[in-house]
C-alpha cells in the first residue's frame, strides 16, 4: 500500500461511531503531516498492518506477543 491509498481509504471511511470519528480524524492528519508513514523509525509513531487469524469454530484467535511493548497482538 502506498501512503495515498490510505489517505484515500481513510477520508472515505464513513462511521457511526462519534469515537471512531476522531481517531480516523487524527489518523487522516498523521498521514497528511508525514511522508514516511510505514517506516518504523518514525517518531512518535508509524502505520502497520494486521488481520484477525480465527478458528474454523470461532473460539479461538491467533496473538502474537511483542517483546518490546510486552503486549499481546493480532498478527
Amino acid at each position: 500500500m502506498h501512503r495515498q491509498d490510505l489517505l484515500n481509504l481513510l477520508q472515505r471511511h464513513r462511521t457511526r461511531f462519534m469515537d471512531e470519528a476522531g481517531y480516523i480524524r487524527r489518523a487522516i492528519a498523521f498521514v497528511e503531516e508525514h511522508e514516511d508513514i510505514f517506516y518504523r523509525e518514525l517518531w512518535p509513531a508509524h502505520v502497520t498492518g494486521s488481520a484477525w487469524v480465527v478458528s474454523p469454530d470461532r473460539e479461538s484467535v491467533l496473538m502474537l506477543h511483542h517483546r518490546k511493548l510486552d503486549q499481546w497482538f493480532q498478527p
